[in-house]
């Protein structure tokens, strides 16, 4: 093999390798619904909406369910909602925006949703310092009792926080992922009267300073050079006073 051609091949595989880290449909906007199977029975009781592969709708994710000796994992999920559906990818949105929607039955109300994961591996971006995410988890019930979904990186359950007014928009910290390859999972838990309405807006990188601080911070540093400055001279004509001769 000539060197031109394994330079080519060296620098193929490097661009197989960086792609291969990144996070992919980390927001489940990026759906293959090139299998999508169109509705069928609209205005009857055997409606059915349209559905994907599993694997192709949530595209990047690996979807596992907690051992149940009754539910069947479904091979293909709702693109529109669906009730009693376990999963459903809804959407689009205006915008063109995918969410999941995380029903607590299956099959019929008499049957229990078992625990969802979803995973995937990828590198956190160098500069985050916050993966970010929506979930209103609708209880049916006292409100202490739900359970909303958990965000984990490397099996580890990150605390979450309210990140804007809105009590649905949250956030987990990734500081100490930055720049790093990592198992991300959200988990779903099983529970009865419990959905979730789910979406991750993606990772929110350290902020810039804006021109107004850097022109208030620029502002601080010259008044305080000057008061040294100021400061400075005066203590130099003081000594100049005190060691100028005196006159009889």
């Amino acid at each position: 093999m000539r060197t031109q051609d394994i330079a080519l091949l060296v620098l193929a595989l490097a661009g197989t390798s960086t792609r291969a880290g990144e996070f992919v449909n980390l927001d489940f906007d990026s759906p293959d619904l090139s299998h999508l199977v169109p509705e069928s029975g609209r205005g009857t009781t055997h409606y059915q909406p349209p559905m994907a592969p599993i694997a192709e709708a949530l595209r990047g994710w690996s979807v596992s369910w907690d051992p149940d000796p009754v539910f069947q994992p479904p091979n293909y999920i709702p693109v529109l909602k669906m009730k009693c559906a376990p999963l459903t990818l809804y959407g689009p949105t205006v915008g063109g925006q995918y969410r999941l929607e995380v029903d607590p039955n299956w099959g019929g109300v008499e049957l229990l949703r078992p625990g969802l994961h979803l995973m995937q591996v990828g590198t956190v971006p160098g500069d985050a310092v916050e993966l970010r995410y929506f979930d209103a988890t609708w209880y049916a019930g006292p409100p202490f009792m739900a359970q909303p979904p958990s965000i984990l990186i490397n099996d580890v359950v990150l605390a979450p926080w309210v990140a804007s007014e809105s009590p649905y928009e949250l956030a987990v910290n990734v500081t100490p992922f930055a720049g790093q390859e990592v198992k991300l999972e959200i988990y779903f838990p099983s529970g009865k009267w419990q959905s979730h309405t789910f979406d991750i807006y993606g990772f929110i990188p350290v902020p810039e300073a804006t021109t107004c601080s850097l022109v208030v911070v620029g502002g601080m540093v010259l008044i305080v050079r000057n008061g040294f400055k100021r400061k400075n001279q005066a203590q130099v004509t003081m000594r100049t006073a005190a060691s100028a001769p005196k006159t009889p």
